[in-house]
């Protein structure tokens, strides 16, 4: 007969088993426009940018095509396509920032908002 305490014991014993088991991998989620999107499995180096969301483009991570090893694609909304893109190991991805020098530009770059962005602009660890 399993006791209840049994039973939650054997679930948390699997849970840090399955843990165990999988591989963890860096990825970035954002937005590339349609028109880049058939280029992100290229044989050849092709650079490309992701967006955090689809109406930014003032922050986006920038990737080449050579350091992806798989990629998962969503939706595609105003011309541009949700993915996932799981990156090589030691694969080099840029944050860029487009500001204009003025007072304006300097504003924006300590504003919160963009403290937001900017850190969906960048590789995470996931699960995979």
């Amino acid at each position: 007969m399993i006791r209840p305490a049994d039973t939650a014991t054997s679930k948390i014993f699997l849970i840090i088993k399955l843990y165990v088991i999988m591989k963890t991998k860096m990825a970035i989620t954002g937005y590339v426009t349609d028109h880049h999107l058939k280029n992100i499995k290229s044989k050849e180096a092709y650079s490309f940018e992701v967006f955090p969301e689809v109406e930014i483009e003032d922050v986006y991570a920038k990737v080449t095509s050579n350091d992806i090893d798989d990629v998962r694609i969503g939706a595609s909304n105003h011309g541009k396509t949700m993915v996932q893109l799981i990156l090589k190991d030691n694969a080099s991805v840029e944050t860029v920032h487009k500001q204009q020098i003025s007072v304006k530009g300097v504003r924006v770059i300590d504003d919160p908002t963009l403290s937001r962005l900017t850190a969906a602009a960048t590789a995470k660890v996931i699960m995979i």
